[in-house]
């Protein structure tokens, strides 16, 4: 597994989406609008798992405690 940062998963789908042809080939590979992908990469909205799973990317969510002073 390699952590991976939003750039960099960015730049993964800029790549597929050049690999594809074009935004509306990569859509329609992924089975999403056009539309859809348009809005992520104006990061207008996020990545859906549909998406990250034709990136080869898997979404984890990590929380980390941290202490606030006078809080514990």
């Amino acid at each position: 597994m390699i952590e991976l940062t939003a750039g960099e998963v960015y730049g993964i789908l800029r790549k597929a989406i050049t690999d594809a042809g074009s935004q509306k080939a990569f859509a329609q590979q992924a089975g999403v609008s056009a539309a859809y992908v348009n809005d992520i990469i104006r990061g207008r909205r996020g990545y859906s798992d549909r998406i990250l799973e034709e990136l080869g990317v898997q979404r984890i969510v990590r929380f980390v405690r941290f202490v606030v002073r006078g809080h514990d």
